[in-house]
């Protein structure tokens, strides 16, 4: 099995949130998303979906530094990242939220 469809697959499990309280939450991060405002933008929609919570920012370590914060309020909650073509990408999601385990299919080159 690839590490995509286990991420994919551990991810779906009807038993894994019966075993972590904030429940897993898969994220699609995608090749097209690009930019500053985009990237940001990402950051605040799947936070808002996870925590219910709004906020507004414009650049990715704002929207990275209130995910994380919002997240740390949370029960654990572990984030399977997948989807992943650039660390500028991913390295919001990382920001803060220490209550969190992280899981991410590789980063890959772009073509």
């Amino acid at each position: 099995m690839g590490q995509e469809n286990l991420a994919t697959y551990t991810a779906g499990q009807h038993s894994v949130p019966r075993c972590v309280p904030g429940g897993v939450r898969f994220i699609a991060i995608g090749r097209d998303i690009r930019g500053q405002a985009v990237i940001a933008a990402q950051v605040i929609e799947e936070t808002r979906r996870i925590t219910q919570e709004a906020s507004e920012a414009s650049r990715t370590a704002q929207a990275g530094s209130r995910s994380g914060a919002l997240l740390e309020q949370r029960s654990p909650t572990p984030l399977v990242l997948d989807d992943v073509w650039e660390a500028e990408r991913l390295a919001p999601f990382l920001i803060g939220g220490h209550r969190c385990a992280r899981a991410w299919t590789p980063l890959r080159p772009e073509a």
